[in-house]
């Protein structure tokens, strides 16, 4: 137990500090202040999801090919790049990130595209503000007559203007609220593509209600999705549910809503990766590998 905390400590230490970051198999710079090591430490299945997805993706088609909105500094590019025929799409609109992402991601991806922009329902330009802090950042909106433009692009736009990863395998969304809009943006890419989709869905986020996640739900099972596994936000697998059992994400969506309101809450949101029929092997071998991990 004092072994542990030292070692907490010692991370937290660390942060202060721009430093190297084993991840993925990868070595990554994570500037000062930026917590990822910190919060792995403490959470060590913290994006295992999406690194048991890959391997398995990887295991059956040799490659990865991956869009990575909401991309960071770049660890979670470092988890999905398994292998040097593997390739991701990076997307960013932080200025505050960007230039160390290009920088991570060329050194272990030669194949690497990056396109800087927030992405979010349709073009153009939304009223709101970004905020950054702890190496994380959310756009988020405010009301008429308020300061604050953000331009946003939508995921489909994004696909058109990098055809390469029409193909992707896998789309993760990490947006801090947008997730359902950058979900709507692309229904003519996931409808026709069916990529899997691993996205956060928290309906406390300003811009990020029940309601918008029930419309969200029933967009992805018309664009095809009809197999879920549902995580908390520290990596553990709750379950997976087929299309016919969606009344029990309403049911999850007021249980984050009411555990929010309490002075610890033990869940902040959920990571939810979505599978079409023709996936749903993998979605049945992530829920095995997730549930012997626990």
């Amino acid at each position: 137990m004092i072994r542990n905390i030292r070692h907490l400590f010692w991370v937290k230490v660390r942060s202060r500090f721009a430093r190297q970051y084993h991840i993925g198999g990868h070595e990554l710079t994570l500037p000062p202040r930026h917590t990822l090591d910190w919060f792995r430490a403490r959470h060590p299945r913290y994006d295992k999801p999406l690194e048991d997805i890959s391997k398995i993706i990887c295991d059956e088609r040799g490659f990865v090919l991956s869009i990575d909105i909401g991309a960071n500094i770049g660890d979670t590019a470092a988890i999905l790049l398994k292998n040097d025929d593997s390739a991701v799409l990076c997307v960013e609109g932080n200025i505050k990130f960007i230039d160390l992402l290009q920088e991570n991601v060329v050194r272990i991806c030669r194949g690497a595209e990056f396109e800087f922009v927030y992405a979010g329902a349709g073009d153009g330009a939304i009223a709101a503000l970004v905020e950054t802090k702890d190496g994380t950042a959310r756009v988020v909106p405010v009301g008429k007559g308020e300061a604050g433009e953000v331009l946003v692009v939508s995921l489909d736009e994004i696909v058109r203007r990098h055809a390469r990863f029409a193909e992707a395998h896998i789309v993760k969304i990490d947006t801090d609220g947008f997730d359902a809009d950058v979900i709507e943006s692309g229904r003519e890419f996931l409808r026709g593509k069916k990529p899997i989709v691993y996205f956060e869905m928290d309906p406390c986020q300003a811009n990020s209600s029940i309601e918008k996640w029930r419309v969200t739900w029933s967009q992805l099972r018309a664009c095809g999705y009809d197999v879920f596994n549902i995580f908390d936000n520290f990596g553990t697998h709750i379950m997976q549910i087929t299309g016919d059992q969606v009344v029990l994400v309403d049911q999850l969506l007021r249980y984050a809503v009411s555990n929010r309101q309490l002075p610890r809450p033990s869940l902040f949101y959920y990571d939810v990766c979505a599978f079409s029929q023709e996936n749903r092997h993998i979605s049945n071998l992530l829920a095995m590998r997730s549930s012997c991990n626990k």
